[in-house]
């Protein structure tokens, strides 16, 4: 009963938050001056933790983080975010090789990485030569985006499907 309290009243205390009534006018789009709020440690389940978890789960907003240059940047995704496929260098033949729509690519120096993403349905990271003849799926990972910084290739990967939510950047090099 104590603990059904709590939720009810952290809910409350959220809700009020005036980020939570849906209305982000102004942000800095340059992660680069963005402040980092650490999440509390789940070690137990206290009243910090259930206020950082409803908001982080129970809001309204959805970020996409994409690359402008060497920057990365983020923007909020609202009605008026357009999405766009990401098109191939060159002609593939999915279907035999079981991929689905290239959800993101970057060049490397001998080649093509790519990306394919359905969420639950599954994901994979695939190199390609330049001219796409020659294929190695690297892994089975939810990449979202590609960003370079300082000659490195960085993927962005994460799922939040059925109560599972995972993310992390994977730092790609060649052997």
């Amino acid at each position: 009963m104590f603990f059904r309290i709590i939720i009810f009243f952290n809910l409350f205390l959220l809700l009020c938050q005036p980020i939570q009534a849906g209305n982000i006018k102004e942000y800095n789009k340059d992660v680069e001056h963005w402040i980092e709020i650490v999440s509390p440690q789940r070690r137990e389940v206290t009243p910090d933790f259930i206020i950082w978890s409803s908001a982080a789960n129970l809001s309204k907003h959805e970020w996409v983080v994409f690359r402008e240059g060497k920057n990365v940047k983020v923007t909020l995704k609202d009605k008026n975010y357009k999405s766009h496929k990401v098109k191939p260098p060159f002609p593939l033949d999915s279907k035999s090789k079981g991929l689905w729509d290239v959800n993101a690519f970057i060049p490397t120096d001998d080649g093509w990485l790519m990306s394919y993403n359905r969420g639950e349905f599954g994901a994979a990271l695939w190199w390609f030569s330049k001219n796409g003849v020659k294929a190695v799926k690297i892994l089975e990972h939810h990449i979202n985006q590609f960003i370079e910084l300082n000659d490195k290739i960085y993927a962005i990967e994460g799922l939040s499907h059925g109560g599972l939510s995972n993310g992390s950047i994977i730092r790609v090099v060649s052997r």
